[in-house]
């Protein structure tokens, strides 16, 4: 199982996080918002229903403030398992998916990778896999890239295309 991007394919409505705000998000907003190319949503299906929704992520280009400087990098949000399948190990393989990704590619100005944790599960959630708490920044955790991919093959193993 791979996340791929999301599309009309996917039973969104079927989704459930028990969270209304991530929920509304893959329903509602993800789908356009790929269209427009604003965020990416990528969504972790079973392969025996590739239109089933276990869980998805967003990622986008963020600009931020660290201290006194301006900053570029990826923003992961909206990163949802559904209740139903959760502590089967699908927001661990989206979080690594989302973190590779983000890393990957020509960006090369990339300052750091930013994650939402509107919850205080997801919270805790970043934190156990290095996230800090970016602080007047509500409930948002930083990385730094370089070691964002070296994290996650500790963590998660070695990388494989396709993440």
């Amino acid at each position: 199982m791979r996340p791929s991007p999301i599309g009309p394919e996917h039973r969104v409505k079927e989704f459930r996080s028990g969270s209304p705000r991530l929920d509304h998000y893959v329903r509602h907003v993800a789908l356009r918002e790929a269209a427009r190319r604003h965020a990416a949503t990528f969504v972790l299906s079973p392969a025996d229903d590739a239109g089933k929704v276990l869980g998805y992520y967003t990622v986008m280009p963020l600009t931020f403030r660290l201290t006194s400087v301006e900053m570029s990098g990826a923003l992961i949000s909206h990163l949802a398992v559904d209740r139903r399948v959760r502590h089967r190990g699908h927001g661990r393989r989206l979080l690594r998916s989302a973190l590779l990704r983000s890393v990957r590619g020509p960006s090369l100005s990339l300052s750091g990778v930013v994650v939402e944790a509107p919850e205080p599960a997801l919270f805790a959630f970043y934190r156990k896999y290095g996230f800090r708490e970016l602080v007047d920044h509500g409930g948002r955790l930083f990385h730094f890239p370089s070691a964002v991919r070296a994290s996650a093959e500790r963590v998660f193993g070695p990388y494989a295309e396709g993440g």
